[in-house]
């Protein structure tokens, strides 16, 4: 009875399935908190001593990966071999550039309108000012942060105090105590987010106005998700057997990869279905 009045009262039927089956599961309940890490080759339970070596971690493997990985190896998974540039393909056929991206400048009702679009969360990143607070102040902060929108907009550089980013690490799988075992993401400061959502929309426009992107791309784009993809290519699956033609289909999952001896970073993993 107490779970069929939850899925009855609910608007979203699937969604409040779920929840009820990972309540009792118990794999609803997420942990941020690592317990212990191995850190050169010793496993301790220090929590400072762990948040600080996560930090060293994740400040120096961007530039490990930049400075061994040449733009010819970045698909080949070759760190040595700069024969073939891989960038050429791009280069022939997009000789036409396209045109510069013009920022308009925000009025205040933007700048409104962008907060209130926020989404409603008392999470909060590296300032502890929470998304329903900018909400319920968006009448009084929209006319200072629309003179620094376009600050940022004519100028081209971004206050550094919005750069800061509080850095959580999740667990994806294999051995908890190893580094590599986690994904690092970012709880961004809200007010920046006001000025993400600005230059997105800037951004999308040009985009779209001009063409640049492709229709096969689904990713990140407004009105589109996984569905669409799997439906156009179910709908090409089934145009093609209707004519009796070969149908081959090729999936890529480029995955990171850090060794010890870091001399391979990353790994293409295709498989093919025909």
């Amino acid at each position: 009875m107490y779970f069929d009045k939850h899925i009855r009262n609910s608007n979203n039927l699937m969604k409040t399935s779920w929840n009820l089956i990972n309540q009792e599961l118990g794999s609803g309940q997420k942990n941020h908190g690592i317990q212990s890490l191995s850190i050169n080759g010793t496993s301790t339970v220090n929590q400072q001593a762990i948040a600080s070596s996560f930090n060293n971690y994740l400040i120096t493997q961007p530039s490990k990966i930049t400075r061994k990985i040449t733009p010819s190896s970045c698909l080949t998974g070759n760190t040595t071999n700069n024969q073939n540039n891989t960038f050429l393909p791009l280069n022939n056929v997009l000789q036409t550039p396209y045109p510069s991206i013009k920022y308009y400048r925000t009025i205040t009702k933007e700048i409104g309108n962008k907060i209130n679009s926020l989404k409603s969360s008392n999470s909060f990143g590296y300032v502890v000012v929470p998304m329903n607070l900018l909400r319920l102040c968006s009448f009084f902060i929209s006319s200072p942060w629309n003179s620094i929108c376009n600050r940022t907009l004519s100028t081209g550089i971004f206050p550094d105090r919005l750069k800061y980013a509080s850095i959580r690490p999740i667990f994806k799988r294999g051995k908890k105590e190893d580094f590599n075992n986690y994904r690092p993401i970012s709880l961004l400061i809200s007010f920046s987010k006001i000025f993400e959502k600005v230059l997105q929309t800037r951004l999308i426009k040009h985009l779209n106005t001009h063409n640049i992107l492709a229709q096969e791309r689904y990713g990140f784009r407004t009105n589109l998700k996984a569905d669409d993809a799997l439906f156009n290519l179910t709908n090409h699956t089934l145009n093609a057997l209707n004519h009796n033609s070969l149908i081959v289909a090729k999936f890529c999952d480029l995955e990171k990869v850090l060794t010890a001896s870091t001399t391979k970073y990353y790994e293409l993993n295709w498989s093919f279905m025909v």
